[in-house]
C-alpha cells in the first residue's frame, strides 16, 4: 500500500460519508415540511428504503465481486418494488435508521477491503462513485419537492 492508495480510499470514503449525510439532511427536511409519497413520486421515506436496500445489495454483493465473482445483473424496478413492500408503512423515523444503520454497515465493509479497490479503475471504485452521485440526485430531487 502507497501513500497514494491510502488517500484514494480515504478521499472516496470522504465523498461516501458526505452524501450519506447530504441525503439525511434532504430527507428530513422533506419530511419536516409533509412530503409524502404521492403516486409514482417517492417521498423521503420511500427513497431512504431504497438506498437501504441496495446498500444492503451492495454490503453483501462488493466482497464477492473483489473475491472475483462477476457482477450480477438486477431488473432494478422489480428489485425497488420489492423493497418498497418489505418498507409496508414503517415511519419515516424507522426508515430513517435502518438508512443510518446500513450505512454503517457499508462503511464497516468497504474500510475492510484492500487499497487496490479504490483505484479509479476498479470496479468497485466506479460502483462507489455512482452511489455517490446517486445520493447527491435523491437529494437533489427531495429538496425540490414541495
Amino acid at each position: 500500500m502507497t501513500q497514494d492508495d491510502s488517500a484514494l480510499k480515504e478521499e472516496l470514503l470522504q465523498e461516501f460519508k458526505k452524501a450519506h449525510e447530504r441525503l439525511v439532511v434532504a430527507a428530513t427536511s422533506a419530511s419536516a415540511r409533509g412530503i409524502t409519497q404521492r403516486g409514482d413520486q417517492w417521498g423521503p421515506r420511500e427513497v431512504l428504503a431504497h438506498i437501504v436496500g441496495w446498500s444492503t445489495e451492495a454490503t453483501e454483493r462488493i466482497p464477492r465481486i473483489v473475491a472475483g465473482e462477476p457482477p450480477l445483473k438486477y431488473d432494478d424496478e422489480a428489485f425497488n418494488v420489492a423493497i418498497l413492500t418489505v418498507l409496508g408503512n414503517q415511519s419515516f423515523e424507522t426508515a430513517l435508521e435502518m438508512f443510518r444503520q446500513s450505512h454503517l454497515r457499508y462503511m464497516q465493509m468497504l474500510i475492510a477491503q484492500d487499497e487496490a479497490v479504490f483505484e479509479p479503475s476498479h470496479p468497485v471504485y466506479r460502483r462507489i462513485q455512482a452511489v455517490i452521485q446517486h445520493h447527491h440526485e435523491h437529494a437533489q430531487g427531495l429538496d425540490a419537492l414541495v
